[in-house]
């Protein structure tokens, strides 16, 4: 799970633990909010998440989370795309 914090908040932290925290807002970023639930903090409509357990990924929509689209990724790494056509009958 993602662990945020606002530079903001680390005004009375010390050094060494604004460091910590900076640090920790890398390795959030750099994990791209991946994992096998829903980040529940520090929350922003745009925010992308990847479910590692659906194998997709969402979008925040700023109450929700919004599946991205119909492609997911098989067992063997494949992209399977999801057609739904609707062919009127």
């Amino acid at each position: 799970m993602q662990k945020y914090t606002p530079l903001g908040d680390t005004a009375t932290e010390t050094v060494k633990q604004a460091l910590l925290n900076h640090e920790d807002n890398i390795n959030s970023i750099r994990s791209s909010n991946s994992g096998s639930s829903f980040p529940t903090e520090s929350l922003v409509a745009g925010l992308k998440c990847y479910r590692t357990d659906l194998k997709a990924t969402y979008t925040y929509n700023g109450s929700s989370w919004d599946k991205d689209s119909d492609l997911s990724i098989d067992s063997e790494g494949y992209i399977c795309i999801d057609y739904n056509i609707d062919t009127g009958e």
